[in-house]
């Protein structure tokens, strides 16, 4: 059964959503960063590759303090970086509610690779071959949104 949300409830599902993306949205792909350096330094995966020295020799790793420091760093320029693919993305989403359009979370996801392309294409930064990976975590993090919406009751359920 579908149901029809008044214009102030449009709008504050719009507002919401937004906030969403552009506050939380950030904030998980940091510690997604986070975790994920330790993971690109052991494996010397960008933007975390030694040259030629053997990926899992134990001599290449930083120490304890050295990989906070890396895994710090990371997290905070991708909560810099993410705002602004969290707010294109949250732009278009928030255009959907507002002409009263239903989506669900695989169009979520979609909201964000593309938040994330164009954020790519104005200010790059050292991806390396893994790229659509990262676009994937981004995919995954607008999807996860959208169905915390949802269950956060921000979003009717879709039928």
């Amino acid at each position: 059964m579908n149901q029809r949300q008044s214009g102030g409830s449009r709008f504050q599902s719009a507002l919401w959503t937004f906030l969403l993306f552009t506050l939380v949205g950030p904030f998980v792909a940091a510690i997604a960063a986070a975790l994920y350096t330790p993971v690109a330094i052991w494996a010397n995966v960008a933007p975390f590759t030694v040259g030629d020295h053997a990926p899992y020799d134990v001599s290449n790793l930083p120490d304890a303090s050295g990989i906070m420091q890396l895994m710090a760093a990371s997290a905070i320029s991708t909560f810099v970086w993410t705002p602004v693919a969290a707010a294109i993305a949250a732009a278009g989403l928030a255009g959907l509610i507002l002409a009263e359009r239903e989506f669900g979370w695989a169009m979520g996801g979609i909201a964000a690779i593309l938040g994330f392309w164009v954020t790519y294409v104005v200010a790059p930064f050292d991806a390396g071959d893994l790229l659509p990976v990262f676009a994937a975590a981004a995919g995954a993090i607008g999807a996860a949104l959208v169905v915390s919406l949802r269950a956060l009751r921000v979003l009717p359920a879709t039928a």
